[in-house]
């Protein structure tokens, strides 16, 4: 990947696009409207949240899949959404409030020791959403991301993933999502998930994207990937696990 400066190369003086913000509308406010991809919306589809369930977000700010979360389980069970960001928390907090997901318990903790921190918390599902290059919603000329930056993501990832694995019961389930394509970020890290931490990948209950780049056929088609170009959505994976 190149490298350069900082600095603007385009701008958008004429937009193709003619319509309000959906944040200027009063149906926003009132809470009646979040903006997320499909891909981010399916994130949580996956998971399955049933009412009654407890579920772990790892890294939840600002909100958008721990509330669509609360409406799938219509606000009856317990979402715990962990983020290490105080001002990150506060704007997830804000979303809570007005999305009125009444289910929702916003925590200012780095989930990378939740099962230190919070040793009795056991949950039904857990999705992990980390910190990521960002590849697949960033358009620019040049990256800077190197493949050292690549990889400390990759162990920056597995930690949380490590955490989810110990939190969820037996037979659970983990959804592990980036909105990156880079296979260090994604695949390798269902390999680890895999050979590891116990978990196994499981057929997704409702699949939109393309298979992944897994060598074995029949793994790729456990695992999801968009493509900008192909999609119209941000680049994304999403791997569902379950806790053997």
């Amino acid at each position: 990947m190149g490298r350069g400066k900082k600095g603007l190369a385009v701008e958008i003086s004429i937009s193709r696009f003619k319509m309000p913000s959906l944040r200027n509308l009063p149906e926003y406010e009132d809470g009646f409207l979040y903006d997320q991809s499909i891909p981010a919306m399916l994130a949580s589809i996956v998971l399955e949240p049933k009412p009654g369930d407890v579920i772990v977000d790892m890294c939840a700010a600002p909100g958008g899949k721990a509330t669509h979360i609360a409406q799938l389980i219509e606000n009856k069970g317990k979402v715990y959404a962990f983020d290490s960001s105080k001002t990150r928390l506060n704007k997830l907090i804000e979303n809570v409030k007005r999305l009125a997901a009444k289910c929702v318990e916003p925590i200012l903790a780095d989930s990378r020791y939740v099962s230190m921190d919070y040793p009795s918390l056991k949950a039904d599902k857990v999705l992990v959403d980390p910190p990521c290059s960002a590849l697949g919603v960033r358009p620019k000329l040049y990256e800077n991301n190197d493949l050292k930056s690549i990889l400390n993501s990759s162990n920056y990832q597995k930690q949380f993933l490590k955490e989810a694995a110990k939190i969820v019961k037996s037979g659970g389930i983990i959804v592990y999502s980036t909105c990156t394509f880079m296979r260090e970020e994604n695949e390798d890290i269902a390999s680890y998930a895999e050979s590891e931490l116990k978990l196994r990948l499981e057929e997704q209950n409702l699949v939109l994207g393309d298979k992944g780049e897994f060598s074995s056929s029949d793994k790729a088609k456990l695992v999801q990937r968009f493509y900008p170009d192909k999609h119209d959505t941000p680049g994304y994976f999403i791997a569902k696990f379950v806790k053997t």
